[in-house]
């Protein structure tokens, strides 16, 4: 029997949003600071239910085209 050929897998996380101010379009985990990556990831990929997890997701944000503050909550998917 012929051995199988192996490939790695890539994962890959956006967390798009759209900024209730000028609707510009943006990945969260691109534009957030490096300080604040570790408490979005673990928001977006919690341990246990991730549906219940998502309800409850908050973070605020500061659109990178407008500047203006707003609330990114609830991830859909």
């Amino acid at each position: 029997m012929e051995e199988l050929k192996t490939s790695p897998v890539t994962l890959k996380i956006e967390l798009n949003v759209d900024c209730p101010h000028c609707e510009e379009c943006f990945d969260l985990l691109e534009e957030c600071s490096v300080d604040d990556e570790a408490d979005i990831f673990g928001m977006a990929l919690p341990d246990g239910i991730w549906h219940t997890a998502h309800k409850k997701f908050e973070f605020e944000f500061e659109c990178p085209e407008c500047k203006k503050t707003f609330l990114a909550k609830t991830i859909e998917w």
